[in-house]
């Protein structure tokens, strides 16, 4: 990932960078951001749910991947005048996501030489993703303006840089990678998680009736559908869309079958962790309730991976969380 991402972007840098960088890149998460960023969200989901016809067939999660294409690159990119670099952004992500999936399938510099369809389209991908990146930087370092997203944030970090260019893009590309596969993903495996279960669906609908009224949802909805949260809670719990994790442990640490020496890299699988019966009970049973005010114990609470855990715990989970509440409430309703 990090020859795609850099060494210094928010995912791949060490430790004593990552706690420079974090502090300073969370005000672009605030909840007055996140509260702007809803209206961004829902005009992504009206524009891809728009052309759905009644008796369609559709790819749920070819048209989930769109859905958070728009919502990420729109929200990295909000300046009047850079919309087309947005939407060529999203449009580049579906290969360069190939890319890098294939890439870290096969261990080794040799794979990604070869002459294979998925290598070309990503590194076509991968220079239209650079040149816009670097097209809309120098618009908005000209401007001097601060646009209120992503981009305006991460241009004001660049400048204690060694190379303000390169860290501008690697910090996008992560955002956009880091916000459109994920969420996709954890959006798909939801959907099919409440079809499965019509009383659930039922719920959902009652609560998006009587909420809603038929309307499109605001950033201030997002409080009141709180069984609708409690869908994507659980359904990240069955279906976490990060099935592995890494991490480098940085002094000894001891465990009950021994000692890990410092400098050792762990894996560790939200997927296999969130079956652990001790913190879910029944933990094959997809169960919204579990996520019910009052029934929510320390064991959940600690056992609860989706997004990782601890100082390096994803940056957008509340961003996700909400993309994922509106697309629901917009699909489910229309």
């Amino acid at each position: 990932m990090a020859d795609t991402l850099g060494k210094d972007s928010l995912v791949t840098c060490p430790a004593a960078v990552h706690a420079q960088q974090r502090p300073l890149m969370q005000p672009a998460f605030s909840p007055a951001r996140l509260k702007e960023y809803a209206t961004v969200m829902r005009d992504a989901v009206v524009e891809v749910t728009g052309s759905w016809r009644p008796g369609q067939t559709i790819q749920v999660e070819a048209e989930a991947y769109q859905i958070a294409a728009l919502a990420v690159s729109k929200t990295l990119v909000a300046a009047p005048g850079a919309t087309q670099a947005a939407t060529v952004l999203a449009k580049a992500l579906p290969d360069i996501s190939r890319g890098m999936y294939a890439r870290s399938l096969v261990p080794g510099e040799w794979f990604a030489k070869l002459p294979l369809g998925v290598n070309r389209r990503y590194e076509r991908q991968m220079g239209i993703a650079r040149s816009q990146i670097n097209r809309v930087a120098v618009h908005y370092r000209n401007a001097g303006i601060d646009y209120e997203d992503v981009l305006s944030m991460v241009i004001a970090m660049s400048e204690k840089e060694p190379d303000p260019h390169q860290f501008v893009y690697n910090q996008a590309l992560t955002f956009l990678f880091g916000g459109v596969e994920t969420t996709a993903a954890a959006l798909t495996w939801t959907l099919r998680l409440i079809d499965q279960h019509q009383d659930i669906a039922a719920r959902l609908h009652s609560e998006l009736d009587e909420v809603l009224d038929g309307r499109l949802p605001t950033h201030e909805d997002i409080g009141r559908l709180t069984y609708t949260q409690q869908v994507i809670t659980e359904a990240l719990r069955v279906f976490p869309p990060a099935w592995v994790g890494t991490r480098k442990v940085t002094k000894p640490l001891q465990w009950e079958e021994g000692t890990i020496p410092a400098g050792t890299e762990l894996l560790f699988s939200p997927y296999a962790l969130h079956r652990d019966p001790a913190a879910f009970p029944e933990p094959e049973l997809f169960d919204p309730d579990r996520w019910a005010p009052g029934r929510v114990g320390a064991a959940q609470r600690e056992g609860f991976f989706a997004f990782s855990a601890g100082r390096r715990k994803c940056i957008g989970d509340e961003f996700a969380t909400n993309e994922m509440t509106i697309a629901l409430a917009i699909i489910l309703t229309r």
